[in-house]
């Protein structure tokens, strides 16, 4: 391993301690509080912290905010984002840490294989194929 690319295997480490540990907290914090106080505190303080980083980083002439594009981006965020944690923090009151993390890492692939099956995608290389098992 060269030493300029040990950068990355310390930045990926860190990620999926991040990853990992999101788990057994969940599991703890949702025995304290409810989803829903839990989902609104973690996506308000990463508001806080994200929305001034996007606001210094954008550029102003990229800038152009419509009322559909500012509302298409609130439906996403609230079905998408919030509402992924929502079902992830609920269902961490009936299941153990252990599990929601089995169900969350099989999910790629289970989402990959009824695309194949019901939809008819396909799975371009011999690599993916491989990588799905």
């Amino acid at each position: 391993m060269k030493l300029e690319n040990s950068k990355y295997y310390i930045l990926l480490t860190i990620a999926m301690a991040f990853w990992g540990l999101s788990w057994p907290i969940s599991k703890l914090l949702v025995e304290l509080a409810s989803p829903i106080t839990i989902g609104f505190f973690r996506f308000f303080i990463a508001s806080c912290i994200f929305v001034p980083i996007f606001l210094v980083l954008m550029k102003k002439e990229n800038r152009k905010y419509t009322r559909r594009f500012l509302l298409d981006i609130s439906i996403l965020g609230i079905i998408g984002i919030f509402g992924y944690g929502m079902l992830y923090l609920t269902g961490m009151k009936f299941t153990t840490a252990s599990q929601g993390a089995m169900i969350a890492g099989i999910q790629p692939a289970l989402i990959s294989i009824i695309a194949f099956v019901f939809l008819k995608e396909r799975l371009s290389k011999k690599c993916n194929i491989v990588g799905l098992f």
